[in-house]
């Protein structure tokens, strides 16, 4: 079988466990992190975030949806749609066959998030959305305005969601740069798509300093309870709008044992082993690195931010797996060699069943074994 028919497979087969949480999810009234962040709104007062969770109350009052599928049926819908834009940019010369070790990769989004579906879904969907839609675009050169607006639009309505969408922003814009440079998107929409994704980074970057934390999560917690969201949905992304910066460096301190970082010396070494692979079939290996580098740094305040450290590396991986596409679509990379193709069923083995855990670790037979465990306990309309 082709390998684009593996990646398909693949891809839909780890759909599977995404959808199946999102189920799970909903049988318990929702998750305080996974449907919460979601919720983050402005009704009552303006804090980061809160863009599209005022957008989904919005659409929820409008049209009598319940507002909690609304909060679980977006997120998936944008999973879709990403889903399909990536499979309509898997190559098919087998001149880009090494591009296969990024995109069934353990720390490619699609690939690591059926892994690990407990971290799916978040807000960087958006992101990541707007980036593949652009690589699209400069895929059929010369078309543009369509899948641009649709990503501009993404970038200015995520970087108000959250602050990973912000950090997204010099990647979405640099992949514009390079398809405008290389004739692949005009220079009308490529220049709107770097100034609506600049002013929604500076938007964004305002919301997060200015309004980052409130004294109490209540405001934002009240809208949806008036709205019947259940009360386990404000202990989450909610409640932390209310931690201060010493709460959350406790909270990453604690992460920082000896244990945590051995296992995520582990995960960083199965992570970055394909794309090292990858680079080493490059012809321009510094311009690889390069690249890597770029998509990488950006995202590194979050490791002082967070816990979710294995989010943030597959957020790091899918971005320069995404770039990598359009670098070689546009003539900026090539290669010496084919893969093994032992060594790419490795990588796709490796994918399915010791994929990241979204904070730290590896999840041990992947999403299928969350699936079966949850299963098999009986534990479906019962929080986890």
């Amino acid at each position: 079988m082709e390998l684009r028919r593996i990646a398909i497979v693949i891809y839909a087969v780890l759909a599977l466990p995404v959808i199946f949480q999102i189920g799970y999810d909903l049988s318990y009234g929702g998750d305080p992190y996974r449907q919460g962040d979601w919720l983050i709104n402005w009704h009552e007062t303006v804090v980061r975030r809160g863009v599209v969770g005022s957008l989904l109350i919005w659409f929820s009052d409008l049209t009598g949806f319940r507002l909690l599928t609304v909060a679980a049926a977006v997120p998936l819908a944008l999973y879709i749609a990403l889903l399909a834009t990536v499979c309509s940019l898997l190559p098919r010369a087998r001149e880009e066959a090494p591009l296969y070790l990024l995109l069934i990769s353990a720390g490619f989004c699609l690939v690591g998030w059926g892994g690990d579906p407990s971290g799916a879904l978040r807000k960087e969907v958006i992101a990541l959305l707007a980036l593949a839609l652009i690589v699209r675009a400069a895929g059929h050169g010369g078309a543009g305005w369509i899948p641009v607006g649709l990503a501009c639009a993404l970038m200015v309505l995520g970087a108000g969601g959250h602050l990973i969408v912000v950090l997204t922003g010099p990647v979405v814009i640099a992949a514009g740069i390079v398809a405008m440079r290389q004739g692949r998107i005009g220079p009308g929409p490529s220049a709107v798509l770097i100034a609506a994704t600049a002013l929604a980074m500076a938007a964004g970057a305002i919301l997060v300093l200015g309004y980052g934390r409130l004294s109490s999560p209540w405001p934002v917690c009240r809208p949806l309870l008036d709205r019947g969201i259940p009360e386990q949905l404000c202990t989450g992304s909610v409640a932390a709008l209310a931690m201060d910066r010493a709460g959350i460096g406790a909270m990453v301190a604690a992460r920082l044992t000896g244990d945590a970082m051995r296992e995520f010396a582990v995960v960083l070494l199965l992570v970055l082993a394909p794309v090292g692979y990858f680079i080493a079939l490059c012809r321009q290996k510094r311009r690889a690195i390069a690249a890597l580098a770029f998509c990488a740094v950006w995202f590194l305040p979050l490791y002082l931010l967070a816990e979710d450290w294995g989010r943030w590396l597959i957020v790091q991986i899918s971005c320069f797996g995404l770039l990598a596409v359009l670098m070689v679509r546009a003539g900026l990379l090539d290669f010496e060699r084919r893969p093994d193709p032992r060594v790419v069923a490795v990588v796709a083995l490796g994918g399915l069943l010791a994929p990241p855990f979204h904070v730290i670790g590896i999840n041990l037979g992947g999403g299928f074994a969350d699936m079966a465990q949850i299963i098999v306990s009986g534990n479906w309309g019962a929080p986890p």
